[in-house]
């Protein structure tokens, strides 16, 4: 088993639990969508109906309808129609399609992600200091040479600043 096989196991059934709900509600968020393709062609077929006509109540029609079918699949989402994880025994139980894809999933991704850049890091600077290195360091061009090799492993593990605000 890797170093990270519990998180990935957790990652999978996280994933799991996921396409458990989402097959449960499939047909509902595809009757929802038709639905809501009728609706939007019916606000633009009256979108520029004079004040007071008919056409102007259809698009307003449309326009609440639109928005009452966009909660539907909200309360869907966010569990109010009771769809959660239904499995007692998962560590995920009661979370909701919204929890495991706003949340639960990409923090498990993330964690997966810093343990992968740690061991990383933690290997380049074992592997700079382990004795057996030391002994073949004059085959791979020195001690320069192993620093380099530490250096590279750590800068590719390391998180990539996306320019959020540091001066």
């Amino acid at each position: 088993m890797s170093e990270n096989e519990p998180l990935k196991q957790k990652l999978n059934k996280s994933e799991e639990d996921l396409q458990v709900m989402l097959n449960k509600v499939a047909k509902d968020f595809e009757d929802i969508d038709k639905e809501l393709v009728s609706a939007r062609q019916k606000k633009a077929d009256n979108a520029n109906s004079p004040a007071g006509s008919a056409g102007e109540k259809e698009h307003n029609d449309a326009i609440a309808e639109i928005e009452k079918l966009k909660q539907r699949k909200d309360d869907i989402r966010e569990g109010r129609t009771g769809i959660t994880v239904t499995d007692t025994q998962s560590h995920n139980f009661g979370k909701t399609i919204k929890d495991m894809q706003k949340d639960v999933i990409p923090d498990e991704k993330h964690h997966i992600e810093t343990e992968d850049r740690q061991r990383a890091i933690d290997f380049a600077k074992t592997t700079e200091n382990n004795w057996w290195q030391k002994l073949t360091f004059l085959y791979a061009g020195g001690q320069a040479a192993q620093r380099e090799a530490a250096n590279k492993i750590i800068m590719d593990a390391k998180v990539e600043d996306k320019g959020g605000g540091h001066h």
